[in-house]
């Protein structure tokens, strides 16, 4: 009986030291939780950016293929204005 008295205030001790260790680790999960979060936002809004440039670039090849039909039009237009010119030169 008396072992076991002089033991009591060491598991109470014990036991007090548990606690606290699990109070850090609450906290230490509390932290990591706003951790993961902020960086669950972050990917969130990279991964709006990223579709904001993916819809930015499908955008882009199409005016590029606008562009060049539109540079087609264009050089045909001139080779027949050419020819209209030389045309004219070449009527009396």
């Amino acid at each position: 009986m008396k072992k076991l008295v002089t033991t009591v205030p060491s598991l109470i001790e014990g036991i007090k030291s548990i606690k606290v260790e699990l109070i850090y680790i609450k906290e230490s999960c509390e932290y990591n939780t706003s951790s993961l979060k902020s960086f669950q936002d972050q990917v969130s809004s990279l991964e709006r950016g990223v579709s904001q440039i993916e819809k930015i670039q499908n955008s882009l090849a199409v005016a590029n293929k606008e562009i060049a039909n539109l540079k087609s039009v264009i050089e045909t237009i001139e080779q027949w204005s050419r020819l209209l010119m030389l045309r004219k030169r070449a009527s009396p």
